[in-house]
């Protein structure tokens, strides 16, 4: 992991699914320019994807960078997909599609 440019921070996130008792986490970490980690957190979340539980943890991350007053944040995810389903609402059936309201009421 590369640190982010001076003045930013960085959100590093992930999310998971255990098949074997439906529990759904996501977790995540927020470091500074220098790659030192400023804050950290881990939550548990309503059954869902894992693709809807890793946008759980975008959602989660920058609630966090919120309430640091951050201006600067560069995201970084492990997913294409997550990024098409932050730029758009077609995630396919309407089950899939809360990924979308998760990111959109940030607005």
């Amino acid at each position: 992991m590369d640190p982010p440019p001076p003045g930013w921070l960085k959100l590093n996130t992930n999310g998971a699914v255990d098949r074997s008792n439906g529990f759904v986490s996501c977790e995540g970490v927020i470091r500074d320019e220098n790659g030192k980690r400023k804050i950290g957190f881990h939550k548990a979340t309503k059954a869902c994807s894992v693709l809807q539980a890793k946008l759980w943890g975008v959602l989660e991350g920058l609630k966090v960078a919120w309430k640091l007053r951050t201006c600067k944040l560069l995201i970084e995810v492990d997913r294409k997909d997550m990024c098409k389903g932050i730029k758009t609402e077609h995630l396919g059936t309407s089950r899939q599609r809360s990924g979308y309201t998760l990111v959109k009421c940030c607005n």
